[in-house]
């Protein structure tokens, strides 16, 4: 069943430290106005991602979706950046906390896209860091304040991105002129 005129925005997920852009591009879109945002999946509920930004009207089409404005090709609306994340968590002094609030609120939502949740231990461990920066404070003041160490806080935000790799889909870039995967 198709959907026509939905809202949809591309969100990339960035992982590797060795690349300055994102790696990974998927679809936000609301199928109902003023609904709730979906990613895409198909039909085993599985997120769709593609290394080409230029393949995502194509990829909305296959799945059913007829998109209401041509998505921005070229400037994802939201990035995941879980390569800053992991390296601004390890450093003694991690700098604005606003930011890795972003990265760590994107990536719990692609989390819950998935449909299968982090352990409790790690998905609080998650929330409480993030409401400690809400109210101002920051997440070496978060982990004083808790049980939980910086380095837990790191094995949450890779056992949140091991959730969202499991159960996604991946599909390269087509094929360059001479048959080689453009990266």
């Amino acid at each position: 069943m198709a959907m026509t005129g939905v809202e949809a925005y591309c969100v990339a997920l960035h992982i590797s430290p060795d690349r300055l852009d994102p790696e990974w591009f998927t679809i936000w879109y609301s199928p109902e106005a003023d609904g709730p945002t979906q990613v895409l999946t198909d039909g085993d509920g599985r997120v769709q991602w593609t290394s080409d930004v230029g393949s995502l009207p194509t990829m909305a089409a296959l799945h059913g979706l007829e998109l209401a404005v041509p998505l921005a090709a070229s400037e994802p609306a939201a990035t995941c950046d879980v390569a800053e994340l992991l390296y601004r968590l390890t450093q003694p002094q991690p700098g604005p906390d606003v930011d890795l609030l972003d990265d760590l609120d994107l990536l719990d939502d692609l989390v819950r896209a998935t449909g299968h949740p982090l352990t409790n231990r790690a998905q609080s461990m998650l929330d409480e860091v993030k409401a400690a920066v809400l109210d101002g404070g920051s997440i070496a003041s978060s982990l004083e304040r808790s049980d939980a160490t910086a380095d837990e806080v790191v094995e949450g935000v890779l056992a949140a991105l091991g959730r969202v790799l499991a159960f996604s889909d991946f599909h390269p870039a087509p094929p360059g002129p001479e048959g080689v995967v453009l990266p």
